[in-house]
This record gives structure tokens, C-alpha cells and sequence, in this order.
């Protein structure tokens, strides 16, 4: 006489509790957030990838400067950048961005592949440094 004892239905996944409907809502919110913060961040730093692009095609040490003073002038105020040449410009570099060797700028003719190297360091460094 014995019958089997009747379960109750599973509880449905819809609509969701509060509380989780709260969480997922929040969770989604800060994701746009963050999203949006590292989009406004690659976006600010799009002057620095033009510079390293234009930096592989810098055959001598003017050409070198010349990308080198774009990039400044994108980073920082005109008025401080837009005069500085010679040893100047080369101390400006080099305070802009601590551990830079860039003295060789006004000696070298052709672009070494050492003087490469600490222009693109710049590039990707000069306000972080």
C-alpha cells in the first residue's frame, strides 16, 4: 500500500531573484565601464603608435628628431615643445623620460640601431617615466 512520495517541480531559472538581478545588472555596469576606460586610453595613446610607425622609417638623426618633436608636441603644450632644439631639445628628452640616452641625436648622421631603440623607449614612456 505503499506509493511513491510526490516531488515538487524544480525551481524555474526565470525571473531571476532580486538579488541576482541586482548583481548581474552591476556586473554588467562596471564591465561597460572598464570597456569604455580602456577604449578612452588606446584611443589617447593613438599618438604613440603613429610615432613608432613613423619611427621604422627614420633613415637619419634629423628625421629621427622630427618624428621625436611630433610626438611631443601631441604629448605636451606646444609653447613648451614647439622652440626647443639642439642640446635643448636633447635635455628635454632625456628629463621627459628618466634612463633615455638620446645624446647621440645631435652627433650621428645615420639612425643606429642603439639610438632606434631609445626613441621607441621614449615613445612608449615619456609621461610614465
Amino acid at each position: 500500500n505503499l506509493r511513491e512520495l510526490s516531488l515538487p517541480e524544480a525551481p524555474l531559472w526565470w525571473p531571476l531573484a532580486p538579488g541576482l538581478s541586482f548583481l548581474l545588472v552591476l556586473l554588467a555596469w562596471i564591465g561597460l565601464c572598464l570597456g569604455f576606460r580602456f577604449y578612452q586610453k588606446y584611443k589617447s595613446r593613438a599618438y604613440r603608435r603613429a610615432g613608432l610607425a613613423l619611427l621604422s622609417e627614420a633613415r637619419t638623426a634629423h628625421e629621427l628628431s622630427v618624428v621625436l618633436k611630433r610626438v611631443a608636441l601631441a604629448a605636451y603644450e606646444r609653447e613648451q615643445v614647439a622652440s626647443l632644439y639642439g642640446e635643448d631639445w636633447i635635455t628635454f628628452l632625456e628629463k621627459s623620460c628618466l634612463g633615455v640616452q638620446l645624446s647621440a641625436l645631435s652627433s650621428e648622421d645615420n639612425v643606429s640601431v642603439a639610438l632606434r631603440e631609445q626613441a621607441s623607449i621614449w615613445i612608449r614612456n615619456h609621461r610614465e617615466c
